[in-house]
């Protein structure tokens, strides 16, 4: 599924803010074509969903650079698409930068999408992003297939480096979380991340970009309603605990969305995209027991009986007690 960027509105919430290296006084003169992807990796009982990370990044991008910017979105997951596949996409799209979302499992596919990249043309800029990146930023760029990775939350660096691009402008150093290959052929290697606490300046996902029948068609990670719409929410991010399989990409600091931006994003899903079941996948979704309990009051206020929620990794076992079962 190949499907074209269109502005949205989610007017209730301010303007997603540039990474602090903008500089206003530079103008926008190129348009670019930008590709966002995950990589399909056969496994033995793949589940799919809907790339959510992509969407935040999509609707990042559109925020910063407008009609500067032509994205699409392409889940080879989903349609398992081999590496090779990325030819015809990219004679008939063009891109000039390709971003790969990759789990651990998904990067040799990822990859190899890049050499075929490459390969086809070199002066597409290809990059990395996503749990795989995380701290991991110098092996991958021993491949010089790649130019660069983001490392931690990307939602306001790689729109920001897009920007530079749209200027002509140099990327350097000052981009929270990326590394990158320089003209020169060395290396600069990022040791800051981005950290954005205040979740509300994000713009909600880009949920137009993707087909939510073909998702709901699919074996996912929690769905009860086999085969009717279902989108999956980030209601915070972070996570204070320790724990060793954890991929961290969001820090050990827990940051949250408002009630009220959670509840708008449930009813802009419910009212426009038929949605009734939802998917939390944040870290720790209980951590904040109160905030918990508003939300879970709310929805129970304006939609009672009507939606499911399902938990793939987003509540913790032992912090669950009686007031959260009962709120929810």
């Amino acid at each position: 599924m190949i499907i074209s960027s269109t502005k949205t509105a989610f007017s209730q919430f301010s303007e997603i803010s540039s990474a602090p290296t903008a500089a206003a006084n530079h103008v926008l003169t190129r348009k670019l074509r930008v590709l966002l992807l995950k990589p399909f990796q056969s496994i033995a009982a793949p589940l799919q969903a809907p790339p959510l990370g992509l969407l935040y990044i999509a609707s990042s991008i559109r925020e910063v650079l407008g009609d500067f910017a032509e994205i699409r979105i392409i889940d080879m997951k989903l349609h398992r698409m081999k590496p090779e596949k990325i030819l015809s996409i990219l004679e008939e799209y063009e891109p000039d930068v390709v971003g790969f979302s990759a789990l651990n499992y998904e990067a040799y596919a990822g990859h190899q999408i890049a050499k075929h990249i490459k390969a086809y043309n070199p002066s597409i800029i290809t990059v990395f992003g996503g749990p795989y990146a995380l701290k991991n930023a110098p092996t991958i760029l021993n491949d010089e297939n790649i130019d660069w990775v983001f490392e931690g939350a990307a939602d306001r660096s790689f729109p920001e480096a897009l920007k530079r691009l749209a200027q002509n402008r140099t990327i350097d150093e000052q981009i929270l979380g990326l590394s990158f290959r320089r003209d020169d052929g060395s290396v600069y290697t990022s040791t800051r991340q981005d950290q954005i606490n205040d979740l509300d300046s994000l713009p909600p996902p880009a949920w137009d970009m993707v087909n939510l029948d073909a998702y709901a068609a699919e074996p996912n990670m929690a769905a009860n309603l086999k085969g009717k719409r279902y989108a999956m929410l980030f209601t915070s991010r972070g996570c204070p605990y320790l724990c060793n399989y954890c991929h961290d990409i969001f820090s050990k600091k827990f940051v949250y969305h408002s009630v009220d931006y959670v509840i708008a994003e449930i009813e802009r899903l419910y009212e426009q995209y038929g949605v009734d079941e939802f998917q939390i996948v944040d870290d720790i979704f209980n951590l904040h027991k109160p905030r918990l309990k508003a939300i879970m009051s709310e929805v129970q206020k304006r939609w009672p009986g009507k939606l499911k929620f399902t938990f793939p990794n987003g509540k913790r076992a032992d912090i669950i007690d009686e007031e959260v079962v009962t709120a929810l």
